[in-house]
């Protein structure tokens, strides 16, 4: 009787642990905007791609710190060079992206110096 406790207690074990190969869809990622994702949308600028795609990018992040009292909205860089406002997206053509990226303060900074207390959207046109 132990035998089969322990049996049926590994087979369920197996069974749950068991990964769906087919059923799922693959797990998109947070930080990355891929060009086949925004040709899958209806976007027709960056901008609107990041709008329909990952609209938590576009979300101020509260003020940077009492003595810089400006909202902390990430800086948008198109093929590294600074674009300036996120606004500006909105002149890059959806068809001619290959990856759209938001990276964090941090990583902004180490990428492109001090004044990315936002983070940054670097789109990588193809």
């Amino acid at each position: 009787m132990r035998n089969l406790t322990f049996c049926l207690l590994a087979a369920f074990f197996f069974v749950a642990c068991a990964s769906s190969t087919g059923t799922k869809s693959p797990r998109r990622s947070t930080n990355l905007i891929t060009a086949e994702e925004i040709a899958a949308s209806t976007a027709r600028d960056a901008y609107e791609a990041i709008q329909l795609l990952r609209p938590s990018w576009l979300v101020t992040r509260g003020i940077a710190s009492p003595n810089n009292p400006r909202s902390t909205v990430p800086t948008a860089y198109i093929n590294n060079s600074r674009l300036g406002d996120i606004e500006n997206l909105r002149n890059v053509s959806a068809i001619s992206i290959a990856e759209i990226r938001l990276l964090s303060p941090n990583d902004a900074t180490t990428l492109y110096g001090t004044g990315n207390v936002g983070g940054a959207i670097m789109v990588k046109t193809k």
